[in-house]
């Protein structure tokens, strides 16, 4: 389980922050499915591969949507600032405990890579945490992704430039 501290969502440069951590999130997740592929002997665990390698250009699809999106509603990607040094703990403050950073390392692929990709890869729905109003964590990053896409729609098509 993941604990993302919950930043203001109410305005368009709220979004464009939001939009700019996404970026430095997708970032610092891409390296680490990349070693743990790469890591991988040609013509061994193939299947283990291609799944490793799904997951990281999914990784690279989130980013640049999270770019195209940034720039839509008039901000600007600031990839070399969102670039990390491993092992680094991930962007935002999320944690794999309540107030504990969550650090992610280069590695092989192995059990403990295994794990961690578990950990940022936690569906959404699974499990059922009651949203209220003054809850202070998102608990996946899809449940990040949704808050924002809620603002996206509630702002509407104004915040498009």
């Amino acid at each position: 389980m993941l604990f993302l501290p919950r930043q203001p969502l109410d305005t368009v440069d709220d979004l464009r922050t939001a939009l700019g951590n996404a970026i430095a999130l997708e970032l610092g997740t891409i390296p680490p499915y990349l070693t743990a592929l790469f890591s991988i002997k040609p013509g061994w665990n193939a299947a283990a591969g291609a799944i490793v390698r799904s997951v990281a250009i999914e990784e690279m699809l989130h980013l640049s949507l999270a770019c195209n999106m940034l720039n839509a509603v008039g901000g600007c990607p600031q990839l070399p600032a969102a670039l990390l040094r491993y092992p680094s703990e991930l962007p935002m403050g999320i944690g794999d405990q309540p107030g504990k950073c969550f650090v992610v390392p280069l590695a092989r692929l192995s059990q403990d890579s295994i794990a961690t990709f578990m950990t940022i890869e936690e569906p959404e729905h699974p499990l059922d945490f009651p949203a209220t109003a003054e809850a202070t964590e998102y608990h996946t990053i899809g449940e990040f992704y949704e808050a924002v896409g809620r603002l996206m729609s509630e702002l509407g098509e104004g915040v498009f430039t």
